[in-house]
């Protein structure tokens, strides 16, 4: 069983990024090899099979951050997903398709902000991101540098957006 969720899963990855997140699902039933049946058993609809997605990716960020050193994990993490975003239609457009009050994006989002509390507080410890930033700040974070932005040239605009929200665009000494 957990063979076939895996299977739907990389089946899944493969597709959106072909042809999108909006692709029929039969789609992804005849790339991961398996029936409907199977596809409904893990994902009983869309929207179950992108927070799937997602977490994977989390999860793939946070086995990231635990390569570097504490204090440098949350920066680490954040630049990790402003690099896969582009290549992963689930963090780019899955928004699109989830509702944020959906239960299960939800409950993931409340795990999520709270595996981000250590690694924000080494960073802040560290001196490395202000002491009033929470972690439902770096939720929203995430959530900009995975939103779909390519520049004039197609090229991803993930780590250009980072940029811009950890070090924003006034100059030094300007002030808003």
């Amino acid at each position: 069983m957990a063979r076939h969720r895996e299977q739907l899963l990389t089946a899944a990855a493969r597709v959106f990024s072909e042809h999108g997140v909006h692709v029929s699902l039969d789609m992804v039933v005849r790339e991961a090899g398996l029936g409907k049946g199977s596809l409904y058993r893990h994902f009983p609809d869309r929207a179950a099979l992108i927070i799937a997605l997602f977490q994977q990716e989390a999860e793939a960020m946070f086995r990231h951050g635990e390569t570097l050193p504490p204090d440098a994990a949350l920066l680490g993490m954040l630049r990790y997903l402003a690099d896969v975003a582009g290549q992963v239609p689930a963090l780019a457009d899955g928004w699109r398709i989830v509702p944020v009050e959906h239960p299960d994006y939800a409950a993931g989002r409340t795990r999520l902000i709270q595996r981000l509390e250590a690694p924000l507080g080494a960073a802040q410890r560290a001196g490395l991101i202000r002491p009033d930033i929470t972690s439902a700040d770096i939720s929203l974070i995430i959530r900009l540098i995975t939103i779909p932005m390519t520049g004039p040239d197609g090229e991803a605009r993930g780590g250009r957006v980072l940029d811009l929200l950890l070090n924003g665009a006034l100059a030094p000494r300007a002030t808003a």
